[in-house]
């Protein structure tokens, strides 16, 4: 039995060798241990393990895309709202310049 719980032996044929198994198949590529133990040729039994390493460097490379476009979506939102405050305090200073030239302008006349 090998450490990823399929049983290993010496023929040379076994499941995937005949074609009755894909070695990309959810129950061999994702679980750790299927139940009941599928036996497996020491050939396929390394393939099943170089695609189980494979599949885990892909969900890595996921997890690290998706953590990189949640930092980007999180920094776009600051610079909106730092954008969305500043535009609101020169609105304010402009009201005040507008109110202030309308007040000269009505203690002229």
């Amino acid at each position: 039995m090998s450490t990823l719980g399929f049983a290993i032996f010496e023929d040379a044929r076994c499941a995937i060798c005949d074609g009755d198994l894909d070695p990309r198949q959810n129950t061999l590529h994702i679980t750790s241990k299927p139940n009941p133990p599928i036996q497996l040729c020491i050939p396929c039994q390394k393939q099943i393990t170089h695609l189980k390493l494979e599949y885990e460097i892909l969900k890595r490379e996921k997890r690290e895309r998706q953590i990189e476009e949640l930092k980007q979506a999180i920094e776009t939102y600051a610079a909106q709202a730092e954008l969305k405050e500043v535009l609101k305090e020169g609105n304010r200073v402009l009201r005040g310049e507008i109110e202030e030239i309308g007040g000269l302008g009505l203690m002229g006349k």
